[in-house]
């Protein structure tokens, strides 16, 4: 069972504990920032950008082997 605390007995612990709970908080905040966490979700939410995205990535992808290929087989021609 969770222990209850009385802010006049113990005032404190409950600063202290709330300052290192905030802490904890913004690191996790900054972290998600990093990680371009909302981008992802917009992504993966939005089934519009990632059709498009996808799109874009298969004809990067198709226009490198092509190029790829032909200067293989001219080097070997």
């Amino acid at each position: 069972m969770a222990k209850t605390y009385d802010m006049k007995e113990h005032p404190f612990e409950l600063r202290h504990e709330v300052k290192r709970l905030n802490t904890r908080l913004d690191k996790i905040a900054d972290t998600l920032e990093k990680a371009e966490f909302l981008d992802l979700i917009e992504n993966y939410t939005n089934p519009r950008k990632r059709v498009i995205s996808n799109f874009i990535a298969g004809l990067s992808r198709g226009l490198g082997l092509t190029v790829g290929t032909a200067i293989v087989l001219a080097l070997l021609g």
